[in-house]
Order: structure tokens, then sequence, then C-alpha cells
């Protein structure tokens, strides 16, 4: 017994599904711009708790984010665009520059005391990216 079969629209079906991981792809990079934003945003709030001039005591609570003193911290926290690192994967990077090396301290602590800003922000945007991801995939 043999059984044979035709399948038509082939051509068609291969343009949609190219056309749907476009859009995906296109949905992917804007939550990613979204979320480095908001990741940069949250991390400034998070490490301008409040402020004092240089050589005063702070006013920062152990376990938050630290004062700003010079903006210098702020400054330097910076978010890059989306870059390709993989056929299929895509990265950004938010973090703190080189101009403000003490950051490590604040974040993972310096004498025992901690005034972390970068996992607290980054915490929380994994939380939200899912709802970004769902939101830019729907739209478009």
């Amino acid at each position: 017994m043999t059984a044979s079969f035709e399948f038509t629209g082939r051509q068609r079906f291969d343009r949609r599904l190219e056309e749907m991981v476009a859009r995906t792809d296109f949905g992917t990079e804007r939550a990613l711009i979204e979320a480095g934003a908001a990741a940069e945003r949250e991390m400034k709030d998070r490490a301008r708790t409040g402020s004092h001039a240089p050589g005063t005591p702070t006013s920062a609570r152990p376990g938050d984010g630290p004062n700003s003193i010079t903006g210098n911290l702020l400054r330097n926290i910076k978010v890059t665009l989306p870059r390709r690192i993989a056929s299929k994967t895509r990265e950004i990077m938010v973090g703190v520059g080189r101009g403000a090396p003490y950051a490590i301290l604040l974040e993972r602590g310096f004498r025992g005391v901690r005034y972390p800003f970068v996992e607290p922000a980054i915490k929380r945007i994994r939380e939200l990216f899912p709802a970004l991801l769902h939101r830019e995939w729907s739209r478009h």
C-alpha cells in the first residue's frame, strides 16, 4: 500500500513564517531597549537616595542605595543598545563605567556595609521583562 499527498502553499507558508520571525525579532529588540532604559533609570534612582557634601556623614542606610555626593556615579551608569552576540541571541549591557571604580564597593560591600543599587534594579527589570516581551510581540 502506498500513499501520496501534495503540499500546496509552501512558498506562502515560508514567507509568512519569515515575516513572523522578523516581527518577533523587532519586538524583542524594542523590549530590550525599553528594559535597558528602565534598568538605567532604576539604578540611578537607587543610587541617589539622598545627597551630602564631600567629607560629611552619609544619610544612606546600609542595605539601601548610596547617597550622591558629586554625581559621578550617576553619570557613569550607562546602557548599551542591543547587539547580536549569536545568530538568534541579543544582549544589552547596563552598568557602571570605569569612571566610578568605587561602585563595586558600594554594591558588594566595604567594611561590612553595602549600599546596593545594581542588583535590586536588575532584579526588578527581570520581573518586568516577560510583560515587555509580550506587549511588544503582540504589537507587531
